[in-house]
């Protein structure tokens, strides 16, 4: 009421006469808008913002000037229209078999690059004192396992003990664990060798003992 106070006289009575602003004219309209920042610019001390009459383009009568989509002035690429097209599973698996064997070798690669270098600080090493080289050749690998196996075949109690379960040969090789045998109940622990992780109590006279596995 303050700001419409200060209006011209010409205003109010059109203000008065048509309480609906959607009936006012556009003229009208622009009139009151106008009188309205002259107003609001006379009480306030921030300069007043451009008037709608210094932009000529302005159209005070409400109708728009539809958008126009134009295309950016960097390069790009046009939009497909077209649904893009799956390719078939068989497609699809000798792709992901190639970026398979594609990411085993650059990881190789990149180890092998990389096998050299060390994370953190470096340390010193000193050599053994007075160590020597053997004179000979070293022995094979092969003939070191059969000299194992054998020294552990020769000397008595040294060999654990596998058994087959009564009714359940398919099941394989079981171990029996040492110290594990109950008199009273006649039971034993059991681990099964192709799975240590599985172990179970069974009667003692169901296990087939075979203590010449190793040999």
């Amino acid at each position: 009421q303050a700001v419409l106070g200060g209006l011209s006289p010409t205003v109010a009575p059109e203000m008065a006469a048509a309480p609906d602003a959607q009936a006012w004219e556009p003229q009208h309209a622009a009139v009151v808008e106008s009188q309205l920042w002259e107003a609001s610019a006379a009480t306030s001390t921030f300069p007043a913002p451009p008037m709608a009459s210094s932009f000529p383009h302005a159209r005070p009568t409400g109708v728009w000037k539809p958008l126009e989509a134009k295309p950016p002035p960097w390069p790009h690429r046009r939009a497909s229209t077209k649904p893009m097209t799956v390719p078939p599973r068989e497609h699809r698996e000798v792709l992901a078999a190639q970026r398979q064997k594609l990411a085993e070798q650059a990881f190789a690669l990149d180890r092998n690059h990389t096998r050299l270098e060390r994370d953190g600080e470096a340390k010193v090493h000193r050599p053994v004192p007075f160590l020597e080289l053997p004179a000979v050749e070293p022995r094979p690998l092969e003939e070191l396992r059969a000299m194992l196996r054998q020294a552990v075949v020769s000397k008595e109690g040294s060999q654990p003990q596998f058994a087959l379960l009564t009714g359940r040969e398919q099941e394989g090789w079981h171990l029996l664990c040492p110290e594990s045998y109950v008199q009273q109940n006649d039971t034993v622990e059991v681990m099964k060798a192709s799975d240590v992780r599985q172990i179970s109590v069974e009667l003692y006279r169901n296990c087939k003992v075979s203590v010449n596995l190793l040999r």
